[in-house]
């Protein structure tokens, strides 16, 4: 059996979609439940697709992942099903692009200093340490950024970032994720809240944008440009978010929900064009494709003495021992 039968074979029998031939290639289609949120997903041609397949098997096998690693428990097919999780409208135009882009994410190598936790920075009493970890196989993304602010007795978890890496060094960045649960444990966080808030000084529009994810964000983007990458692409929605909403009873309720998650995590984004110099959004969501595209000039700076400080510390993180 192909590898490409045995991904319809999983996605007919888990998630209920049909498919039907079209010229080269298939039409993938919903069940009736999933088809207000989830468009028609296209494979153009199913010999590329089946050799995307066979690249994308062939990393998980040789890869020292601890989550992608094909078991008895974990055979391919549970991989290959997975694959259709973390779609946006433009993955869903074209799957086999998908799959070899998602293939580079697996295969990133950047920011390999911080597997292990380690501190890249200080901002007043506080050190800031970063880990690149891995995530569990079916996650929007293979790995995530994490980011904390620590002393003795007090430690901070900044929001993550879910990000995918490609060799061409093409950043996409899928979320801003906070860790509320673990951070409200601790009483003495309001001290911490006071220093982030200085990122709002002066500023009129936006406000608000939660400022652990402006500082996370921007911690991330100056380790962006220590690796080189310039080019920036950015998608608020997941096909698969829309099935986290079950509690809500209507689809008027998840619409709204989910719009304004998107609609804020992209202000997150005009937010961090508004208060640095040399950061540009070159096109917006649809004026191009689906995405937010943006461009790390070569003169990046903040006139917010605490955004320009987390900059730097992101830009010189490989300098730190």
């Amino acid at each position: 059996m192909s590898l490409t039968e045995k991904f319809l074979k999983s996605i007919t029998y888990s998630a209920g979609y049909t498919y039907e031939k079209s010229g080269y290639g298939l039409i993938l289609i919903p069940s009736i439940e999933q088809q207000y949120y989830m468009p028609l997903i296209i494979i153009k041609d199913c010999l590329a697709f089946e050799q995307a397949l066979m690249e994308y098997a062939k990393v998980i096998d040789s890869l020292s992942l601890t989550f992608y690693q094909t078991t008895k428990e974990h055979p391919i097919e549970d991989y290959l099903f997975y694959l259709i999780k973390s779609l946006t409208n433009e993955d869903c135009s074209d799957l086999t692009s998908y799959v070899i882009r998602f293939t580079k994410y697996l295969n990133d190598t950047f920011f390999s200093e911080l597997i292990f936790k380690k501190t890249i920075g200080e901002l007043g009493e506080y050190k800031i340490m970063a880990r690149k970890c891995e995530e569990y196989y079916g996650a929007e993304t293979p790995f995530t950024m994490h980011y904390y602010l620590d002393k003795p007795g007090l430690r901070f978890e900044m929001p993550l970032i879910r990000y995918g890496l490609t060799p061409d060094k093409k950043a996409y960045i899928y979320s801003v994720q906070r860790k509320r649960l673990y951070n409200n444990r601790n009483r003495r966080i309001k001290s911490i809240n006071t220093l982030l808030n200085k990122v709002n000084s002066g500023v009129k529009e936006d406000r608000n944008i939660t400022p652990a994810m402006l500082c996370s964000i921007t911690l991330f983007m100056g380790m962006l440009e220590s690796e080189g990458i310039s080019d920036i692409m950015v998608d608020g929605f997941l096909t698969r978010r829309y099935g986290y909403l079950d509690g809500l009873t209507t689809d008027d309720e998840r619409d709204t929900v989910l719009s304004n998650s998107v609609d804020k995590f992209f202000r997150l984004f005009i937010r961090l064009q508004a208060q640095f110099e040399d950061v540009n959004i070159s096109a917006y969501p649809f004026e191009v494709d689906s995405y937010m595209h943006i461009k790390l000039g070569s003169n990046i700076y903040s006139n917010n003495e605490l955004l320009n400080a987390l900059y730097d510390v992101g830009k010189t993180y490989k300098l730190k021992k």
